[in-house]
């Protein structure tokens, strides 16, 4: 456990100087939406996640897999007909191609250069990831993790399952760690 997590602070440190850079056009691999069904509370809530996929991700099993939560500016708000979330970062709608160009969600290039899958949940509650968001921050983080594993099983490791999260993504990363550290192998929560 102790070689695992020192690792996974070693990977974060030196792959920082890569998240750094601008990026390129394109990358290699594939973002995914996805949506699950979070029961919290006696209600059910729809849940947005994005899943980046490395290059030829389905040659190598037994990945890890990173959970990379966003920053607290970032919102998530209904479309104009009140049915999918749109996310927004700074003012701009959260997309793929805005994960590809964001310092704080350029994840992908640690997937590319470390082989691993990286999963980005949406918060929905303003500031981001508050623990009294009324549609469940970690009972989604889990439904997340149950898709991930019915979906994408076979290519996950489920011994290295990490979490890090930036800024208000740090402190729901450090409730991760606190509530459902058994399914993490290591948390780095990162704050400025």
């Amino acid at each position: 456990m102790r070689s695992t997590f020192m690792l996974f602070v070693l990977l974060v440190l030196f792959v920082s100087p890569l998240l750094a850079q601008p990026p390129g056009s394109d990358h290699p691999g594939i973002w995914e939406q996805r949506v699950v069904s979070v029961p919290y509370q006696g209600d059910v809530f729809d849940r947005v996640y994005y899943l980046y996929l490395p290059e030829n991700y389905e040659q190598f099993p037994d990945r890890p897999l990173i959970v990379n939560l966003h920053g607290s500016i970032d919102t998530t708000q209904l479309d104009s007909a009140g049915q999918r979330p749109e996310v927004f970062m700074f003012g701009r709608q959260f997309t793929p191609q805005y994960l590809d160009t964001t310092r704080a969600s350029m994840m992908w290039k640690v997937a590319e250069a470390q082989n691993v899958l990286v999963a980005c949940p949406l918060s929905k509650s303003v500031p981001a990831w508050s623990p009294d968001d009324p549609t469940g921050n970690l009972e989604y983080v889990e439904a997340m993790l149950q898709d991930l594993e019915g979906t994408y099983g076979a290519y996950i490791d489920s011994d290295r399952i990490y979490a890090t999260g930036f800024s208000g993504g740090g402190g729901q990363t450090q409730r991760l760690g606190y509530y459902g550290g058994a399914r993490f192998a290591a948390i780095a929560p990162l704050y400025y």
